[in-house]
């Protein structure tokens, strides 16, 4: 399949899954002039203008990565997740084949780049507010801190804002946890096994294997959710920067 077919495939699943195309919502040479005229208004650095444009291909990146995680769970066999019980080695199915490897691959792309966006929407929040402070920081350090300033606290849309945090907060942890603990496909599936008190042909025990795995149809949704969040902290974001007097 060319890349073409691939790109109007996603577009296809996207309209299917009723998910917008959100840079269709903030297209680049609306925030690129954003960014122009901001940087000028309040006297900040070139790196003001990069941050921009990397907040806006890393939502591309996100918008990719779902589309292939969708595409790929066309192919997956259990997309609803599937449990069981079984008492030998081969009557457990094989929950994880190429296509969940695929999917799960891309999953953890969309989660690392919405990530990503986060990331640069702090950043710009840092260069509007404080252009050289060179401590890193997250997005809930940066509220915190512009919720002790006297100068910003104040700003009319600084509450809405605020209320952002907890969006934060959720992909943050989701994100820390398929990062450090989760990358592997196969952490999404279970076998716990006990002997049971079913004997075999010879009076043997049996074990008894208990299998399960994940529904992809929840991930897409929480993917989804974790996306969809995205475009109200940006305009939250402009609004708050477009009432910075200086």
């Amino acid at each position: 399949m060319k890349i073409k077919e691939i790109h109007k495939k996603i577009i296809d699943l996207f309209n299917q899954n009723k998910i917008p195309w959100l840079t269709c919502n903030l297209p680049m040479e609306n925030l690129h002039s954003w960014a122009i005229s901001t940087k000028k208004r309040l006297k900040l650095k070139d790196t003001f203008e990069s941050s921009v444009t990397e907040l806006f291909w890393t939502m591309s990146q996100i918008q990719i990565s779902l589309g292939n995680a969708l595409i790929a769970k066309e192919s997956c066999k259990y997309t609803k997740g599937t449990k069981g019980v079984a008492y030998t080695q081969n009557q457990v199915p094989n929950m994880i084949e190429i296509p969940e490897i695929h999917f799960w691959h891309h999953v953890y792309c969309c989660v690392e780049c919405i990530y990503r966006c986060w990331e640069r929407i702090t950043i710009i929040l840092k260069d509007s507010c404080y252009p050289d402070c060179s401590e890193k920081l997250y997005f809930d350090g940066m509220i915190t801190m512009l919720d002790k300033d006297k100068i910003f606290n104040i700003n009319p849309k600084f509450h809405k804002l605020k209320q952002k945090r907890k969006s934060w907060n959720t992909i943050a942890s989701y994100r820390n946890k398929l990062s450090h603990h989760q990358s592997s496909p196969f952490k999404r599936t279970k076998i716990n096994g006990e002997v049971s008190n079913l004997c075999g042909p010879r009076g043997e025990y049996l074990f008894k294997l208990e299998y399960s795995s994940d529904n992809l149809n929840i991930e897409v949704d929480k993917m989804k959710n974790m996306y969809l969040k995205l475009l109200p902290v940006m305009k939250s974001m402009k609004e708050f920067i477009d009432h910075i007097k200086r």
